[in-house]
């Protein structure tokens, strides 16, 4: 081979290696934050901690959100859950298509294992006026965690009394005394009956220790104001009629899943109506009177 022929080989491999470096390093530089960003996900991911800010990181620089809320819910670990659930409550009121996608994993949230997770989640609902927001409270209430069932109370009281009040008059021979003065004045405010019970008879006595209770006296006021309580359902029950349906045999036959649900039925039992959310009297005393001869279709 001439000189001339090594020296065009030479140049030519030279011009190779070149292009393959400026390939190399336009690869480097347009990869670079994917690569980075797939690395610290999944260092996150398999993290037991996960620090807050690497999470609020990829979290806003992610192109799907929900895609990644969901993979740090998945875990299962209680740090990715709250983050999961902070950032929705932050976010859910400025994002409508990401609450929209997160909607059945807040309403799971909803019974998570963690109190703050159940919190964070039934705010966000609430903001947002999810719809099935008073069954979920409800839920709260049979809870085993008296916290759970004050939480219970706190979403109902915002809701109707034809539907709250049976649900939280149960709870005055709840065993905690706070739970019972908390179901006393949600029952004040929809009823406004007053049987002087109030939040501070359940107090605890300071030189009790942990198995401290409230004091003798205002015990006996509590027992007294639920006996009152008791005394008036029994003329004011038929006010506010409720089935109690624990396995939802009945709410199934009418796709009852969202509270409220309502199903006008006439004396004939056809369903004449349903429909969710609430109406004025005079809208349900409309559909009420509706021409028997507006018969249902079979």
């Amino acid at each position: 081979m001439h000189f001339s022929e090594r020296k065009s080989c030479v140049h030519r491999r030279l011009k190779l290696l070149l292009a393959i470096l400026m390939c190399v390093g336009l690869a480097a530089i347009l990869f670079r934050k994917p690569v980075q960003e797939a690395v610290l996900l999944r260092s996150l991911l398999m993290s037991d901690s996960a620090p807050e800010t690497a999470f609020l990181a990829l979290a806003d620089g992610t192109r799907d959100r929900f895609a990644f809320l969901q993979r740090n819910w998945n875990t299962k670990k209680i740090p990715h859950r709250a983050l999961v659930a902070t950032y929705l409550k932050d976010n859910a009121g400025a994002s409508p298509d990401l609450y929209r996608r997160a909607e059945s994993l807040l309403v799971s949230a909803t019974m998570d294992v963690d109190a703050s997770v159940r919190e964070l989640a039934m705010a966000t609902l609430a903001q947002q006026k999810h719809p099935a927001l008073p069954r979920l409270a409800a839920a709260l209430l049979r809870d085993a965690d008296p916290q759970m069932r004050l939480l219970g109370v706190q979403y109902l009281r915002k809701h109707d009394a034809t539907l709250a009040v049976p649900l939280v008059f149960n709870l005055l021979d709840d065993a905690d005394p706070s739970v019972v003065t908390t179901a006393d004045a949600a029952l004040r405010n929809w009823t406004k009956q007053d049987f002087n019970i109030r939040l501070v008879h359940a107090s605890l006595n300071s030189a009790g220790g942990t198995n401290s209770s409230p004091e003798p006296a205002n015990l006996k006021i509590i027992q007294e104001g639920v006996q009152r309580w008791k005394e008036w359902w029994n003329s004011h029950q038929q006010d506010y009629p409720v089935l109690l349906d624990p396995s939802n045999e009945v709410g199934r036959r009418f796709n009852g899943g969202e509270l409220p649900t309502n199903v006008l039925i006439d004396p004939q039992g056809n369903v004449r109506r349903r429909f969710i959310g609430g109406r004025n009297v005079a809208a349900f005393e409309a559909m009420i009177d509706e021409p028997a001869s507006q018969k249902p279709e079979p």
